[in-house]
């Protein structure tokens, strides 16, 4: 399965991306910090979670519009926000047309 991952930067969190972060997510001061040492992801989920997506696409807007360096991850390789952008689009488009089929076969079977 495909991981999908958001990265701070360098080694350290200020205390805007800390609070922004927190924010988002359930996540300890401490463990914001840590992962950030290690270079880990600050928020993970797999390619196909769709909240996880979402959350990583929010917390990446409101990162960067505080001025905040991070990066996208997609399968381990560096990503671009389009690229999260396009997943997003893809499983809307999805949704819809799933829902257009079971909507075709109860008309059918009426």
């Amino acid at each position: 399965m495909d991981t999908l991952g958001l990265k701070i930067v360098g080694t350290a969190v200020s205390v805007q991306g800390i609070k922004i972060i927190r924010a988002e997510t359930n996540m300890s001061i401490s463990e914001i910090k840590s992962r950030a040492a290690q270079n880990a992801y600050i928020v993970e989920c797999d390619a196909v979670d769709e909240n996880g997506l979402a959350l990583i696409i929010r917390l990446f807007n409101k990162l960067t519009s505080a001025g905040i360096s991070c990066e996208l991850y997609e399968h381990g390789r560096l990503s671009s926000i389009e690229f999260f952008n396009n997943l997003t689009d893809m499983y809307s488009e999805i949704d819809t047309e799933v829902d257009t089929l079971i909507d075709n076969e109860v008309n059918d079977e009426a």
